[in-house]
């Protein structure tokens, strides 16, 4: 009871020093996620180190005092991201400037190999490096303004599903987005309908636009359920420029109708991206599938998933017998470019190794998702 109680105690002054701050923006450079204790409280985080069962870290607003918890008063989800995450340089603590090393310093072997290239196009470690560096991206000016932000959270999931990932902010987008947004303020709920450029952008229910991009790649709800456009808009490969933009604490626009850049070489992409794939940016339970032509109807297609015992050496040919377990497929959707489908077994932040195999139609598509 004793020791529950000064977890309890030291998450309680995390959260009300939290309430206390003023937000600024800072470069980024640690490992941001939203940590989330066993009373179900969540709290926006900049990760600096771990060192015998306990956590340290910094508030995501960009204060230099640290806090230190015990893993195990976490929630599952965090406690077995913990467990494979690496600080930067060792994770080293020492006095304000700790975790400000931008030396380029690489992350700690984590003794595991890693697949052929042709399964795995990206290491871990390149994932780990590349995910920093956009989210370092300032814009033209040398800000780091909350829009900045966003565009860099996108080319974050751009760089994971495989399309081009160099998405630039426009200012005059910005311009436009907080139109719409403020549109959808001024009506009190969501519409593409409102003229000021509404029919131009994904729009969210929350003004927070950096948050709002994993809303759009999540694209939850029962009217987003067969089209997940929001996702599709996103993801789109020739996508050159967007622009974000807030209603204030309300709404939100991004800037999807873009396709000035070229998208050319990329064949087929898919979220969660082919390879290894970071599990905290796995949102929901929704998979998808996209290819530069038409995908055929779907009462022609076929999805398995199997979740392998490990990694595959190669690739598994459309006809051959997957040692692995079907999890089963219990919703697949259809149209242009898109094929939307949900596993059965299956719930955001899990581990494993999945092969999916997507098959007729013409159709012999194979690929691994590996989350780590």
């Amino acid at each position: 009871m004793m020791k529950n109680a000064i977890v309890y105690a030291a998450w309680r002054s995390v959260l009300v020093a939290l309430c206390a701050l003023i937000f600024t923006c800072v470069p980024v450079t640690a490992e941001f996620r939203t940590l989330v204790n066993k009373e179900g409280k969540k709290i926006r985080t900049e990760l600096i180190s771990k060192q015998d069962g306990k956590v340290t870290f910094r508030l995501r607003s960009g204060a230099r005092k640290t806090y230190t918890v015990d893993i195990s008063s976490l929630s599952k989800a965090d406690q077995e991201f913990l467990q494979d995450w690496q600080p930067d340089g060792g994770g080293e603590v020492g006095g304000d400037d700790a975790g400000d090393d931008d030396s380029g310093a690489d992350d700690v072997d984590d003794g595991v190999s890693d697949g052929p290239k042709s399964l795995y196009p990206k290491t871990k470690q390149e994932i780990r490096s590349t995910v920093r560096e956009i989210l370092k991206t300032k814009d033209r000016s040398g800000e780091f303004r909350e829009e900045q932000k966003a565009t860099n959270m996108l080319n974050v999931y751009r760089y994971l599903c495989g399309v081009p990932h160099k998405v630039k902010m426009d200012s005059k987008l910005n311009g436009h987005c907080e139109e719409a947004a403020m549109a959808c303020l001024k009506k009190g709920g969501l519409s593409h309908d409102l003229g000021h450029y509404t029919n131009k952008c994904n729009l969210s229910s929350m003004g927070d636009v950096e948050a709002s991009v994993a809303q759009y790649i999540n694209d939850a709800g029962a009217n987003n359920r067969e089209r997940r456009g929001h996702r599709r808009w996103c993801l789109n490969p020739p996508m050159d420029k967007t622009g974000f933009g807030s209603g204030g604490s309300q709404y939100s626009a991004m800037w999807a109708m873009d396709g000035a850049g070229d998208g050319s070489r990329v064949k087929t992409w898919s979220y969660p991206g082919a390879g290894y794939f970071p599990k905290e940016y796995m949102h929901g339970t929704a998979w998808s599938f996209y290819m530069k032509g038409k995908v055929p109807p779907k009462d022609k297609i076929e999805i398995s998933i199997f979740k392998l015992r490990k990694s595959p050496e190669k690739k598994i040919s459309s006809n051959a017998e997957v040692e692995g377990r079907d999890i089963g497929v219990k919703y697949v959707f259809a149209y242009g470019n898109t094929i939307n489908f949900e596993p059965k077994d299956f719930e955001a932040g899990d581990r494993g190794v999945y092969w999916v195999r997507i098959t007729g139609g013409g159709l012999r598509e194979g690929y691994v998702v590996e989350f780590f």
